[in-house]
């Protein structure tokens, strides 16, 4: 209910939808945590283009350049934020079936995450009429390569 309140009260404070999504992960209520974060994407998407353009040094002047571009970097905090909400997006749009979703959620991932070879092999290998040899090989490829990662 805190964190409810809080999105209620303020729809774009990205905390209090993360705190809410990790939540719901744990109760097990995927529905609501891929809804919220399917929602709340769009923000933390925009917020973090916003930031690499910053970071990149694009002014407002800047043919790509959005509106509200500040000139900052982006802190360790915002990365891990967006890498925690694809994390629960990930395993909410798994649990749901949700294949689209997933994909984007696991794109967003960085590459040095451990858990995105793991996600990909799994989008590999999702429920689907044409699962060739191909779609295999490249999910084992997937599943040793997080192994590896885990592993090192």
């Amino acid at each position: 209910p805190l964190y409810e309140r809080r999105i209620k009260k303020d729809p774009q404070d990205i905390d209090a939808c993360l705190g809410a999504m990790k939540c719901l992960e744990a109760l097990g209520e995927w529905e609501r945590a891929c809804s919220l974060l399917e929602t709340a994407w769009p923000r933390l998407q925009t917020h973090e283009q916003d930031v690499s353009a910053a970071r990149a040094g694009l002014h407002q002047n800047h043919p790509h350049a959005s509106a509200n571009t500040q000139p900052r970097n982006r802190s360790l905090r915002e990365t891990r934020n967006l890498m925690k909400a694809a994390n629960v997006g990930a395993r909410a749009a798994w649990a749901l079936g949700r294949w689209n979703a997933m994909s984007t959620f696991v794109a967003a991932m960085e590459d040095d995450d451990g858990s995105k070879p793991f996600y990909r092999a799994v989008l590999a290998l999702r429920p689907r009429d044409n699962t060739t040899l191909a779609d295999l090989s490249m999910a084992e490829r997937l599943v040793d390569d997080t192994r590896r990662a885990h592993h090192t």
